[in-house]
C-alpha cells in the first residue's frame, strides 16, 4: 500500500502551506509525518497512515505483514467516489489570525465631499472659527451657525424675535468684503433706529438689498468671461420666477448666495481696496458663501 497526496477534510486542494508536517507532495497541519507516525496496532498496517485518516488517497499495495492476532492483507483500490469539493478554508493564505484591516466604506456627504475634504473642510471651519476670528460677533453670524438665510430671498420676519446687537462693542457700520464678489458693503440700521447699533437682522437686510441692485454695464464688461457665462447662466434661472428682470448682482454670484458666516478681517495685515475719500472702517468681517444646493 502507498499513498499519492494528502487532501484537506473536504478539498482536492492541497492544504494551506504552514509550519506543520510534509505527507507526500503537500504541506499539511493536520497530519504528522509518516516517519513518526506509530504502526496501527488496530489495523495491522506498518508505517503507514491507517484507512480512517482523513483525506487519503489509497492505490493497491502489497500485502503487509500483520501482528499477531491480525492477518496479513492488501488493501485494494479505494472503492469510494472521492470528487473534490469546496472546503471551508481553501484559498487562505495562512495569515488567518491577521485581523482584517477596517476600510469604512466610501461615503460622500450631502456636499459632495468625500471623508477626507470633509475633514479639511470642518479644520478649516474650526480654524476660522477662533476666538480671535469670531470675537465679539453674534452667534447667529457665526460660520456653521444654525441660521438659515439665502442671500436671494428676504430676510423672514421670524429673525426679530432674536434680533440683537451684531457686535458687542454696538457697532453702528460694518464693513463686508468677500472673495465671492468685488464690492465692500457697509451694513447699517435702518433710519428708524439710526441712534441703535447694528443688529445681525441689519446684517442681513442690508445684504439682502444691496444684492438686489441691478448690475451696471461697466460692472458686467469688468468680469471675466467665465463670470460673465456664469452671470448669464443664473440671470436665465431667476427668469422663471421674475420675467422682465434686468441682471442684477445676485446673478454675480451663482448659486453661491448661502450666508455661511462672517470672520473678523485683520485690516492691519490684509487692508481692504478703498475708492479715494473712503474712510476705513474697524469693522470690517469677511463674508462666508456656500452653494444653495448643499
Amino acid at each position: 500500500m502507498h499513498y499519492e497526496t494528502a487532501y484537506s477534510p473536504r478539498s482536492g486542494a492541497p492544504s494551506p502551506a504552514l509550519s506543520g508536517y510534509r505527507t507526500g507532495n503537500s504541506t499539511s497541519y493536520f497530519l504528522p509525518r509518516t516517519q513518526n507516525y506509530m504502526p496501527s496496532q488496530q489495523y495491522g498496517y506498518g508505517n503507514y497512515y491507517s484507512p480512517s485518516s482523513p483525506g487519503m488517497i489509497y492505490s493497491a499495495g502489497s500485502g503487509r505483514g500483520g501482528y499477531s492476532g491480525f492477518p496479513s492483507h492488501s488493501y485494494g483500490e479505494d472503492q469510494y467516489s472521492r470528487s473534490p469539493e469546496s472546503s471551508g478554508h481553501d484559498g487562505y493564505d495562512g495569515n488567518y489570525l491577521r485581523p482584517e484591516v477596517h476600510r469604512p466604506r466610501f461615503i460622500r456627504d450631502r456636499r459632495g465631499r468625500s471623508p477626507r475634504q470633509a475633514d479639511i473642510d470642518s479644520l478649516k471651519d474650526e480654524y476660522e472659527a477662533e476666538p480671535s476670528a469670531v470675537e465679539g460677533l453674534h452667534r447667529a453670524l457665526w460660520p456653521n451657525s444654525d441660521l438659515q438665510f439665502d442671500l436671494y430671498y428676504a430676510p423672514p420676519d421670524s429673525e426679530r424675535a432674536r434680533d440683537g446687537p451684531a457686535l458687542d462693542n454696538n457697532a453702528m457700520v460694518i464693513r463686508i468684503v468677500s472673495d465671492d464678489f468685488p464690492w465692500s458693503i457697509d451694513a447699517r440700521t435702518s433710519k428708524e433706529d439710526a441712534a441703535n447699533p447694528v443688529t445681525h437682522r441689519d446684517v442681513m437686510q442690508s445684504l439682502y438689498d444691496f444684492f438686489q441692485k441691478e448690475l451696471t454695464d461697466p460692472e458686467f464688461a469688468n468680469a471675466s468671461e467665465s463670470r460673465k457665462a456664469k452671470i448669464t447662466k443664473a440671470w436665465e434661472a431667476r427668469q422663471v420666477d421674475e420675467e422682465d428682470t434686468l441682471v442684477k448682482r445676485i446673478d454675480w454670484l451663482g448659486k453661491r448666495t448661502r450666508f455661511d458666516g462672517l470672520t473678523k478681517l485683520d485690516t492691519s495685515r490684509m487692508p481692504p481696496p478703498l475708492l479715494p475719500g473712503r474712510k476705513p472702517c474697524a469693522e470690517t468681517w469677511i463674508l462666508r458663501l456656500r452653494n444653495r444646493d448643499e
